[in-house]
């Protein structure tokens, strides 16, 4: 069995990109600094665990 060097890169662009989007919005918004980077890590969280998900169930698609 074969390690995939790409998933582990872009569940990691994935959680980077929707902090950082999510921050950026919630402070043009007009939200507090601190509450947008505390929404910005929740966000982060939940798109990290989605994408592994998504990258499970096409693992075992292909099997």
């Amino acid at each position: 069995m074969r390690f995939n060097y790409i998933r582990p890169i872009m569940l990691i662009l994935v959680a980077y990109t929707a902090k950082t989007l999510s921050q950026t919005i919630a402070m043009m918004a007009g939200m507090p600094e601190l509450q947008a980077e505390n929404l910005g890590y929740l966000i982060m969280i939940i798109a990290g665990v989605i994408t592994f998900i998504y990258f499970r169930r096409q693992s075992k698609q292909r099997r």
